[in-house]
């Protein structure tokens, strides 16, 4: 992926140098005259990781031979857990909201990334505990959820 300077700087250049400190990128100059980009690759322990990120659309374009590959990814940066139940309203026999509280925690990827600024992408706010509700309906073989009324990306809660 290639950012020129401006956008270097706005995609939080926190998340850019604990990647590369941690070897999961290199940063290579592409800059051309009158235009200053660098070009992000990954190492080969980023490949390895990468196996278990999202592949996706890259944001920006690449510059030609000076950038070859144009990929994108999301990373994951932990998973949920749900802290407690806060609250049950029973609409009828077989349907019912479920009020909880959960957090994120934060798995190697999120420990890297996660910065003491607050205006950083990944920030201490990122972990707080959090509310949320599901709706849930009965089926013969127990409850399940029908409705999930927060979610971020591919996850399972579990009561």
């Amino acid at each position: 992926t290639t950012f020129s300077e401006g956008q270097y700087r706005i995609w939080n250049s926190h998340t850019v140098q604990a990647l590369e400190e941690f070897g999961v990128i290199n940063i290579q100059d592409a800059s051309t005259t009158g235009d200053i980009k660098v070009c992000i690759f990954l190492t080969e322990k980023g490949q390895q990781l990468s196996q278990e990120w999202i592949e996706t659309q890259p944001l920006l374009s690449g510059i030609g031979d000076r950038c070859p590959v144009r990929q994108g990814w999301l990373i994951p940066i932990g998973t949920p857990e749900v802290i407690e139940v806060t609250g049950i309203k029973q609409h009828s026999e077989s349907d019912a909201t479920v009020e909880f509280d959960y957090q994120f925690v934060p798995n190697e990827m999120g420990n890297l990334l996660t910065s003491e600024d607050s205006d950083d992408i990944i920030n201490s706010a990122t972990w707080r505990v959090k509310s949320s509700e599901v709706q849930v309906e009965l089926y013969d073989d127990g409850w399940r959820i029908t409705s999930l009324g927060y979610s971020w990306g591919d996850f399972k809660l579990k009561f």
